[in-house]
């Protein structure tokens, strides 16, 4: 004969009768009060239908508790997300009337932080279109095997003249020899970089027409999360028959590897639009707090690929001066060793 069920037990087995009849369906108010029961330390009972009925109660008990517990736990994290993504987006807004602006630390260059206060293009093109930053007329030479061990360490040469300093471009350039230039991949013998930005035009323009029809729906687009990338390039006329005369000269002063004369001048300026979503999508801490919601995460990462759009332009800069009178004064001061040397330097120097 089974042992007969502590006194405790056949407390509650009567208790529960009462109140809930076992094998009856599970009702609001039952489940509710399972939320606020207490469970008992485990007991060994005699298997009868009332004890395992007493089990499986306090197993739908155990099963309540912890779901309420997640369920709050959930309500609380999607609660302080809510208020703190308010609270950034409340930030995010800006009551100035500014309607563009750059953010120089999208930019590979130093920029300044430029804006725009109104849609139209030529106000805009005022504001962020100015003279590229870089512009320079580039000789690298690179030694060949026989003539990388009489070679002496290449040199880098940063030249900035304006036109009336043109006989003496060297005059205001700075040399940097480099000891291990003939250990560097490809034998580079010298990196001579002339700057041209003394003779860049000021005012650019626009590339194309295309490319002023794409400014002007941008400016008056209603996408908030649609930016422009505006690619400043530098152009001059005629630069390749300087980089002729170049390679040329250094062939015939003796320079017997390869010369190679390059254009560099570009600049590219991300232009976003002041808007409260914008600068809320941009914000480092939305950021933070929709990844650490994990299932925001799901929805953001998708909404932000669908939305985003870049739309690229490109403005042109000229440079003014003549190839053959920068040749002038550029092809006496081209060295074998050093790539350029200003007229006058001692060789030490």
């Amino acid at each position: 004969m089974a042992p007969a069920s502590p006194p405790s037990e056949r407390k509650e087995a009567k208790v529960l009768g009462r109140a809930f009849p076992i094998g009856e369906e599970d009702t609001a108010a039952r489940a509710l009060m399972r939320l606020g029961d207490g469970v008992p330390l485990p007991f060994r009972g005699d298997g009868a239908p009332t004890v395992r009925a007493l089990v499986g109660e306090y197993r739908q008990r155990l099963q309540a508790q912890d779901a309420a517990s997640v369920a709050l736990l959930v309500a609380g994290l999607a609660l302080t997300s809510l208020v703190s993504l308010a609270v950034v987006y409340q930030a995010a807004e800006d009551p100035s009337p500014v309607l563009f602006y750059n953010d120089p630390k999208y930019a590979h260059t130093v920029q300044p932080r430029n804006v725009c206060s109104s849609a139209d293009a030529d106000a805009f093109l005022q504001a962020f279109n100015s003279p590229p930053q870089i512009a320079r007329l580039r000789v690298v030479g690179r030694a060949c095997d026989e003539d990388s061990r009489g070679s002496s360490s290449g040199a880098r040469v940063c030249c900035g003249a304006r036109w009336w300093w043109l006989r003496s471009l060297g005059a205001c350039a700075s040399r940097h020899r480099d000891d291990h230039a003939t250990q560097q991949p490809g034998n580079v013998a010298f990196d001579v970089s002339l700057d041209l930005t003394p003779f860049v035009a000021g005012d650019g323009r626009l590339a194309s027409e295309a490319d002023a029809q794409a400014l002007e729906r941008h400016l008056h687009a209603r996408n908030p999360l649609e930016v422009i990338v505006l690619r400043k390039q530098v152009v001059w006329q005629n630069w390749e028959d300087v980089a002729t005369n170049a390679k040329q000269a250094l062939r015939g002063l003796g320079f017997l590897g390869t010369v190679d004369v390059r254009l560099e001048g570009h600049e590219e300026v991300v232009v976003f639009r002041n808007h409260p979503w914008q600068n809320f999508v941009r914000s480092p801490a939305a950021q933070v707090l929709v990844v650490l919601t994990l299932v925001g995460a799901l929805v953001w990462v998708p909404y932000l690929w669908a939305r985003q759009r870049t739309v690229r332009v490109e403005s042109r800069f000229w440079v003014n001066v003549d190839p053959e009178r920068y040749w002038e004064h550029l092809g006496p001061g081209l060295h074998p060793a050093h790539g350029y040397r200003p007229e006058g330097q001692a060789p030490g120097g």
